[in-house]
């Protein structure tokens, strides 16, 4: 009996803690997406992130807990989409990443073969695993890389897709909490979360892709959030549409996480889809040369020149200045990435801006959603 009971709390020594909670502020936005209109009658999306014995408790209408979590995303994001939420499309996509508890350390988390997405955004890619799983390393990374690129075509900042990440591996004979927390936002609070990729690939595979697919934002558009240190540097050559290559040098940070929300521009999202199609459009006319297209100042392209018009300034933190170089190619005060038009560019200008506002708000415990508030203003 006494060996019995040994192997029991053994057992149970290796069952894998509870860590639902650590990517907190992204399970209150899909919250705040289900509740207006509820159609699976899911209790809380965190149920989405338990095992499925006790997922079983909260599922609603799903009958799979395996495909909880996919159907809370899809719900969501369906209601996000409605509303013209780009930061609940974001969150959405993001929670959907997010690693599964199982019931053990080092088991990953079943597949969800019951469920069809209505959105196929949520198809692209598999959920982080725990990371003591096999093939956990590849799996995360791969998932990291493509959601960036779902997120970037939404026009949101592709290197949130960092924050959908997991803890590192704990010891498959260790405490079952290993190096993870179960606290609101902890993996971020406490510096626990592991880059599954870093700036520089995520910024490849961006790329890479944007030279076979349309988005709101252009082939190295997309810069890190302020207040993380750059310190690598990556140069490419990005064929588009144009006959001619063009190599571009971007500065590839690494990331420092901070207790923000996401920075994606919620005031973007009501003309995604139109935007993707003016852009396709755009990027099939126009060679890479100098020659304005339609959308840019027919005026001298004059360095000097603040397209930023906005003057709205929280915290004392203004909208970098957006200018036209002598090549006709928009740029960012600040960002060594290129834009491809105006709207992009003023669009970075206010995101950086809402960034770095909100780092101030955190640090002097305010209120953040003045800052979205005033990002919103900037992209009127």
């Amino acid at each position: 009996m006494k060996g019995l009971l040994h192997l029991l709390v053994a057992s149970l020594a290796r069952r894998e803690s509870p860590q639902e909670h650590s990517h907190h502020r992204y399970i209150v936005k899909v919250k705040q997406m289900l509740d207006l209109n509820n159609t699976i009658g899911v209790a809380d999306p965190v149920f989405g992130l338990l095992t499925n014995d006790v997922a079983s408790t909260g599922m609603g209408l799903i009958t799979d807990p395996n495909c909880l979590q996919l159907a809370i995303a899809d719900s969501a994001f369906s209601n996000s989409k409605r509303n013209n939420d780009l930061e609940g499309l974001v969150a959405s996509l993001i929670y959907r990443a997010l690693e599964r508890n199982t019931a053990a350390v080092g088991l990953a988390s079943e597949p969800c073969k019951s469920y069809v997405p209505v959105n196929k955004e949520l198809e692209t890619f598999k959920q982080h695993q725990d990371p003591a799983a096999p093939g956990a390393q590849a799996n995360n990374k791969a998932t990291v890389l493509e959601l960036a690129r779902q997120i970037m075509l939404l026009g949101g900042e592709p290197t949130d897709a960092l924050y959908s990440g997991t803890f590192t591996a704990a010891d498959l004979n260790g405490p079952a909490a290993g190096n993870s927390c179960n606290s609101n936002d902890c993996i971020f609070e406490n510096n626990l979360l592991i880059r599954d990729a870093s700036m520089a690939e995520i910024y490849d595979y961006v790329g890479n892709c944007m030279e076979t697919v349309t988005s709101t934002v252009g082939i190295n558009g997309s810069t890190p959030p302020t207040g993380i240190n750059t310190v690598q540097t990556v140069t490419r050559t990005v064929t588009g549409t144009a006959t001619q290559a063009r190599t571009v040098t971007t500065s590839v940070p690494n990331p420092t996480f901070s207790s923000v929300s996401s920075s994606a521009r919620a005031s973007q999202s009501s003309s995604a889809s139109s935007a993707t199609q003016q852009q396709q459009s755009s990027q099939q006319q126009q060679p890479t040369t100098s020659t304005p297209t339609a959308s840019q100042p027919q005026a001298t392209q004059d360095s000097s020149t603040n397209y930023q018009k906005f003057t709205g300034q929280l915290f004392g933190i203004g909208a970098p200045a957006v200018t036209l170089d002598s090549s006709g190619i928009y740029r960012v005060d600040g960002v060594s990435a290129p834009f491809p038009d105006l709207k992009t560019a003023i669009g970075r200008s206010c995101s950086i801006q809402k960034n770095a506002c909100a780092n101030a708000a955190n640090q002097q415990k305010q209120d953040v959603s003045q800052c979205d508030a005033q990002e919103r203003q900037c992209n009127a």
